[in-house]
């Protein structure tokens, strides 16, 4: 039983320090997505330690527990604020962003919530083009539609007002699938951002290629209300969303609100959740109010909505 315990005390050292390391390395940051998991790890250890007297496995394990906790809940955010403490003569806005992964349901149930919920901006991704045709049905409820399905882009942008410009593509030169809206005078100037970053991968950094020069186009149109919303494949607290939100001077709206995984797998009667992390965000300029951030109910899909009300 000692070399098992021993065993994961090395590999939680490695695997943590790979993951604190900020490295920019597509390894350590898939790792830094972890620091929850090695907070709990670590705890779990420190027990243990304690249990079967190996003090250096019980004082390690708690430092990396500590230090593990503290960054993953460090980060820089816009606290949501109470309604009615704000301007009650501004309007209240609800945006939506979700990850609609191909389900047989999964359309339909959208539908029914977007008609159920009437969120003013909803940003979704992994949209084919069969489910942009059947979104299509909703233009009378979002007359403004956007749709990116160029190479795989898959991302699409629905709005109940009128945007002055639009532009969909994969932009730049690491191909990251967006959709810009520009509003008018009467939105202050907004401009909302769609998006979907490549997923981690082990040999290639496309997806911090892709998040540093997004961050960069950012910086340079600073002036407006921005907000940004999609599946970043990244907890907000990793090294990869860290580096992001100080170059581009974007902000998480708001706690940490896990989306995936949705599924659950169940043996016998007994469901096991899966640990859910919160890959889905929404970013936006310093001076926006957040009212209030939270995550949507199961549409089908393996990621939940997530949701925030916000004024200019």
């Amino acid at each position: 039983m000692r070399a098992v315990i021993q065993s994961a005390y090395w590999l939680l050292i490695i695997l943590s320090c790979a993951g604190l390391s900020h490295l920019r390395q597509p390894i350590t940051d898939m790792l830094s997505n972890f620091y929850l998991h090695f907070a709990v790890a670590g705890a779990v250890l420190f027990i243990v330690g304690l249990h079967w007297r190996l003090p250096r496995t019980a004082i390690v394990s708690v430092a990396i527990s500590i230090i593990c906790f503290a960054l993953s809940f460090s980060y820089d955010k816009i606290p949501a604020i109470q309604s009615e403490r704000d301007d009650a003569s501004s309007k209240t806005y609800r945006l939506m962003t979700f990850n609609a992964w191909e389900r047989a349901k999964t359309m339909s149930r959208l539908k029914t919530f977007l008609r159920k919920e009437k969120p003013d901006f909803v940003m979704l991704q992994e949209i084919t083009v069969k489910d942009w045709r059947s979104l299509k049905s909703l233009s009378d409820l979002y007359p403004y539609m956007s749709y990116c399905d160029d190479w795989l882009c898959g991302v699409a942008l629905l709005s109940r007002h009128k945007w002055q410009s639009v532009k969909a593509e994969n932009f730049g030169p690491h191909q990251l699938p967006l959709i810009v809206a520009s509003f008018n005078d009467k939105f202050n100037g907004l401009r909302l951002y769609a998006t979907h970053t490549a997923r981690p991968h082990w040999k290639y950094s496309t997806q911090r290629e892709q998040l540093e020069y997004l961050a960069g186009f950012l910086s340079t149109n600073s002036k407006r209300p921005t907000l940004l919303g999609g599946d970043m494949n990244a907890t907000v607290y990793s090294s990869l969303l860290r580096d992001f939100t100080s170059s581009s001077s974007l902000k998480p709206a708001g706690p940490i609100v896990p989306t995936w995984p949705q599924r659950l797998r169940q043996t016998g009667f007994i469901k096991l959740p899966l640990l859910q992390l919160d890959i889905d965000h929404i970013f936006v300029k310093p001076g926006m109010k957040i009212l209030r951030k939270w995550r949507g109910p199961d549409l089908g899909s393996d990621h939940r909505p997530l949701l925030v009300d916000f004024k200019l």
